[in-house]
């Protein structure tokens, strides 16, 4: 009983500060936002997408407390867990992100050839891309992926078999990202220029990426993905214009 009762608060601890985290991300959403309005229809490219009208913050932040009740349930660290070092939550996730940003500067630079437009202007570009890494974490990787882990090993199978589920899941809902970006290529009207290969490359880049963002959300929590996902838009979408 002793035991029991010294390890609770401990626990609900740890849910109080993940709960308070999320809603700081969720206030950064709005604040960000919100500054957004006040600018040019035509000053940022929508490329990653941002919402249109508030109340599709209010269905993202919905989905995202959702992903944090459900991780729970499906076996994953709480968003501060006291066995989840800052180098595992936010060090290393930032340095696999700034290399296969890297890499994707790189492909481009000599094979995939992406215009200079495609990128939102400095110094707008540091909170568009803070936005986006939020968005686009909650919508792949903090609902879905505990989502269907919940349902086929929690429900199902009863808790069994979590692990080698989560990578079948992760397997499958990692194909999104790089299928939405073929589709907005097509849309802009670049896709037909590009070699089979090369597509074939940049599908493969963004898949391993994708991957690597489900692996870091289920070592060491919802953190580390966002970690990685800014540090990778910080090699690939913010360098780019500063550099030239």
């Amino acid at each position: 009983m002793l035991a029991s009762n010294t390890s609770r608060p401990s626990t609900n601890l740890i849910r109080s500060h993940s709960i308070k985290i999320y809603a700081g991300l969720v206030a950064a959403l709005v604040t960000i936002y919100a500054a957004f309005t006040f600018l040019p229809d035509n000053y940022i490219v929508p490329v990653l997408g941002t919402p249109t009208v508030w109340h599709e913050i209010v269905v993202l932040a919905g989905l995202g407390l959702a992903g944090l009740w459900l991780s729970q349930r499906a076996g994953f660290p709480e968003v501060w867990a006291d066995h989840v070092s800052n180098r595992q939550r936010f060090l290393l996730p930032a340095i696999v992100g700034l290399v296969l940003g890297t890499i994707l500067v790189l492909f481009n630079a000599l094979a995939l050839k992406l215009p200079a437009g495609f990128h939102v202007p400095f110094p707008a570009s540091v909170f568009y891309y803070a936005y986006a890494s939020i968005e686009s974490e909650i919508l792949f990787r903090l609902f879905p992926i505990p989502l269907f882990v919940w349902l086929i090993s929690g429900v199902t199978l009863r808790n069994r078999w979590q692990g080698p589920i989560f990578w079948g899941v992760a397997a499958v809902l990692s194909l999104l990202e790089p299928l939405m970006q073929i589709t907005g290529l097509q849309q802009m009207g670049l896709l037909s220029s590009m070699h089979p290969i090369i597509i074939g490359l940049m599908i493969t880049l963004v898949y391993s990426t994708n991957l690597a963002l489900a692996y870091y959300f289920r070592k060491s929590g919802f953190l580390a993905p966002l970690a990685m996902r800014f540090a990778f838009y910080l090699a690939w979408h913010i360098a780019i214009p500063i550099l030239g």
